[in-house]
């Protein structure tokens, strides 16, 4: 090195006096004097810097390590548009391996356009507001996706990032769809046979009714009902005690099913059915399911006959 013009850098390790050991770098160069050429060279203790270095690698490793396992997909992309990083839920949200994800561009993207992605990422990337919402889309692999996600711009080595947080909802969609579709044939089937249905949930005191269920009880249609166990208070009077006692008996626990004939103010008679299909781990009453006929034409040609 002493013979050398350029500066030539060294790491090693010394021995303090007390006998530790600590890493250190040595730079050494060739000046040259009045009286002729000098070495010269520099000690740097690079101790603080390499535990540093160290840490940020292994806080650097643990983050892979999260994004690698975390079923949020997580993608990063270059301001320009091509992605510079992703991990493995990314791909299997959009169904497309990593090397297919990376190599991908979101300014070339045809569902990020289709779908509002692509304004909505400009957005982020000219404001720096953060951009969250949900889209469903059919990605560039074929694969049919709902998702929520969070649009947000970062720094990375002095470049702009884009960096997109996806969740899958696709089985939470499908899921509700299916739903509807059931509500919607329940709701035609009872619709035929001209029955109303209710459903009394104990702990949160909330009713559910179908459409039918105002009518019968003399309400207009479209009519918010109160809960279940204030129904008692439509009946004519002589009725009512009945019902409320079913209604208390549910409440303690101690009914299993009603079967009863009632009469609501207008003298319309009903059959209200129930019966207690949920109880809690001690026992205690959750649920109870019922419906209520009109059975008014029945009732009146049975007097007739008598």
């Amino acid at each position: 090195a002493a013979g050398s013009p350029l500066p030539t850098r060294y790491r090693t390790t010394g021995l303090r006096k007390d006998g530790t050991e600590f890493p250190f770098e040595i730079t050494v160069c060739r000046v040259i004097a009045s009286d002729g050429p000098l070495t010269i060279a520099f000690i740097d203790d690079v101790s603080e810097s390499q535990r540093v270095t160290r840490e940020l690698s292994e806080a650097l490793e643990l983050n892979r390590r999260i994004l690698g396992a975390s079923a949020m997909g997580c993608i990063a992309y270059l301001a320009e548009g091509p992605c510079v990083f992703a991990n493995e839920a990314a791909g299997r949200i959009i169904g497309a391996n990593h090397a297919q994800v990376v190599a991908q561009n979101f300014r070339e993207i045809g569902s990020w356009r289709a779908s509002g992605l692509y304004d909505a990422a400009l957005s982020v990337l000219e404001s720096g507001v953060d951009q969250r919402g949900a889209t469903h889309l059919t990605s560039t692999f074929g694969q049919e996706v709902w998702m929520e996600y969070h649009l947000t711009r970062t720094m990375g080595a002095g470049r702009a990032l884009l960096l997109l947080f996806i969740c899958d909802t696709t089985a939470e969609h499908r899921a509700l769809i299916a739903l509807r579709a059931s509500e919607e044939r329940l709701g035609l089937a009872l619709s035929a046979v001209n029955d109303a249905v209710w459903d009394w949930d104990l702990p949160t005191e909330r009713t559910f009714t179908s459409p039918r269920a105002a009518a019968l009880l003399g309400y207009e249609e479209g009519a918010v009902l109160p809960p279940w166990p204030e129904w008692p208070a439509r009946l004519l009077s002589e009725d009512r005690p009945a019902l409320e006692a079913v209604v208390r008996e549910y409440a303690a626990g101690t009914r299993e099913a009603h079967h009863l004939e009632v009469r609501v103010g207008t003298g319309r008679w009903l059959l209200t059915r129930g019966r207690l299909v949920a109880r809690g781990v001690h026992g205690e009453p959750l649920r109870v399911v019922g419906t209520l006929t009109d059975i008014d034409a029945r009732k009146r040609a049975e007097e007739e006959q008598r």
